[in-house]
């Protein structure tokens, strides 16, 4: 019994000192990063530094000294919006002054990016018409900036516009890099998402029918066609004039304001270009163009002209032969 014990006190001391060891070994390799993390900030080459950083986070998610000298490379790295938003989960005292001198910095030497900051802290509080007043501001000095489009579309998704949200995403999609696009994609999918009951709607509901609501019913085909068209098109496709023609209708009230006019412009060039009618859809455009609309909108109607010359390759001869 008495060498019995002795082994089991043996064990367990080798146990406790593996187990010490393992500790330890953890704790250099976590501070050697941290130096080699350093070290790499110092020589400017910030990307590889912000990767060591995320890994250092991943194994102390709790490290707030990490996570502002990751707010700072980021902002080294001409990124102030990544970096406000990494210093807004920032809690520890010491860290907290530090990133508030980058929020100071940002203000005076990147007040659009710090603007762009206060939209997306906005919208997290659901202070959506706060946020996209913001995000409107913005996009009057640079409407094709894609960091503003996929805000405004997460804030009008937000709002329950999918019809314009989805057109944000999209062009966001089309002018972002490879790895940013998954991101964009999903934020697509959420919005596919939360349309499912409506496109199963328009699939699943006879037009013809004697208690319809006719405006209601064709002011959800247009969106479900627009967003997610595969879906529906090989059933519905034949409506195409019949949506075309409900639209029209409904142009010809006087009282509309050029706003209205716009959005009921918009889906009746997509089914005409759904259609194949790319010609009238152009002319579409154009028309839509009188209307005057906001700088968002406008921006959405030249990736919409943009789509339409790609889809239809003969448009631009088309419009060519007719100018002569």
């Amino acid at each position: 019994m008495k060498y019995f014990n002795l082994i089991v006190l043996l064990v367990l001391s080798w146990a406790s000192y593996t187990i010490d060891s393992e500790a330890l070994s953890q704790e250099l390799r976590y501070k050697e990063m941290y130096q080699l993390a350093l070290s790499l900030a110092k020589k400017k080459e910030f990307n590889s530094a912000i990767n060591y950083f995320n890994y250092l986070l991943k194994i102390n998610s709790g490290d707030d000294k990490v996570r502002y000298l990751k707010a700072k490379a980021h902002y080294l790295n001409n990124n102030a919006y990544k970096a406000l938003i990494v210093c807004n989960s920032v809690k520890e005292t010491k860290a907290l002054e530090k990133c508030s001198e980058i929020k100071q910095r940002a203000r005076k030497e990147r007040p659009n990016e710090h603007l762009l900051f206060n939209a997306y802290r906005l919208l997290s509080d659901g202070k959506l018409h706060e946020s996209e007043k913001i995000v409107n501001q913005l996009i009057e000095v640079d409407s094709n900036n894609p960091k503003y489009r996929f805000i405004l579309a997460k804030i009008l998704h937000a709002q329950g516009d999918l019809y314009r949200a989805y057109d944000h995403y999209k062009y966001v999609k089309d002018f972002v890099n490879r790895r940013q696009r998954d991101k964009i994609q999903k934020s697509i999918n959420n919005l596919l998402n939360s349309a499912r009951p409506l496109i199963e709607y328009v699939n699943n509901t006879d037009s013809g029918s004697v208690d319809l609501d006719l405006d209601e019913y064709w002011q959800m085909f247009c969106l479900a066609m627009h967003i997610s068209s595969s879906d529906i098109a090989n059933d519905k496709d034949y409506l195409l004039g019949e949506a075309i023609k409900f639209l029209q209708a409904s142009l010809e009230n006087e009282e509309l304001d050029k706003s209205k006019r716009f959005n009921l412009i918009m889906p009746m060039l997509d089914m005409y270009s759904l259609s194949g009618d790319a010609e009238k859809a152009y002319e579409l455009v154009q028309l839509a163009r009188n209307t005057e609309p906001e700088t968002a909108d406008r921006a959405r109607l030249d990736f919409v002209e943009e789509l339409l010359r790609v889809r239809h390759p003969m448009l631009s001869k088309s419009i060519l032969k007719r100018s002569k």
